[in-house]
């Protein structure tokens, strides 16, 4: 009988762990339901700003990938470039790298504005090194695969820079208007004929000419012109110009081109 007391203690202090144990749990789901809306809002402001976080920073990596792989785009093209004659259309490897681009852009879900503001980076920057190679590597064999090289990499970037055309069309910049012509070559616009007739008649470098003969004649195998007599006179005088050209021999090449989009409209 004399343990009995110290029996009791040790039941009551089991007992008052029990409970200790249970009211704080008990207390917490208290606490929970009675602020449970309170919580829920917090909750979920919360989840909308480590969310958005998240979106800054995923955004953030998605661009830099889009804007290497506009770069290795470029760089791609230009490593398949042929040494052979020059081209009398667009090469179709350049058409597919610039429909994959596109692609890559749709599935991205970049900012349109984002897209264009770094296509018109690569852009400038390959119109600028067009006009470095132009004006510092002697006509040669060098001079002409660096500005083919060049010109690829415009084509690539033709669907993705749509809406640069008419900015680049509007330039001062002969390298800029270069890469329009590039891009006019993949997709072809008849609102842009008669510019492109103008290059024929007004540019001084055969290089950029030729490469308006050829977005001319891509226009023509698909039709993009406000009418068959227009574009059939407007060719005509175009031949007549190269073929007085004033600043040495005509370019034959162009000539040639020309003369293959006429047969088409006639």
């Amino acid at each position: 009988m004399t343990d009995q007391p110290a029996s009791w203690a040790a039941l009551l202090s089991s007992i008052a762990a029990i409970l200790n144990a249970v009211a704080w749990p008990a207390v917490a789901l208290w606490f929970l339901f009675v602020h449970r809306v309170r919580i829920a809002f917090l909750l979920k402001v919360c989840g909308r700003k480590v969310s958005l976080a998240k979106k800054v920073k995923v955004g953030q990596l998605e661009l830099e990938a889009f804007e290497d792989e506009v770069k290795e785009a470029v760089i791609e093209a230009s490593t398949q470039i042929s040494d052979s004659d020059p081209p009398k259309s667009v090469p179709p490897n350049q058409v597919r790298a610039a429909e994959t681009l596109r692609t890559k852009v749709y599935r991205a879900g970049i900012p349109e504005s984002t897209v264009r503001d770094t296509v018109r980076r690569e852009i400038y920057e390959l119109a600028r090194e067009y006009e470095i190679v132009r004006a510092n590597i002697p006509p040669s064999g060098l001079r002409t695969r660096k500005m083919n090289e060049i010109a690829a990499g415009m084509r690539t970037l033709a669907i993705a820079g749509l809406g640069l055309r008419t900015e680049l069309t509007r330039s001062d910049s002969v390298g800029r208007r270069l890469a329009a012509i590039c891009m006019l070559q993949v997709e072809p616009r008849a609102r842009y004929f008669k510019w492109l007739i103008e290059r024929i008649k007004t540019e001084s470098q055969p290089f950029v000419f030729y490469q308006a003969a050829i977005a001319i004649l891509e226009s023509v195998k698909r039709k993009c012109y406000v009418s068959l007599d227009d574009a059939r006179s407007q060719i005509e005088d175009a031949l007549r110009v190269i073929s007085n050209f004033e600043d040495g021999q005509p370019d034959q090449n162009t000539i040639d081109v020309l003369k293959e989009a006429l047969e088409l409209v006639k």
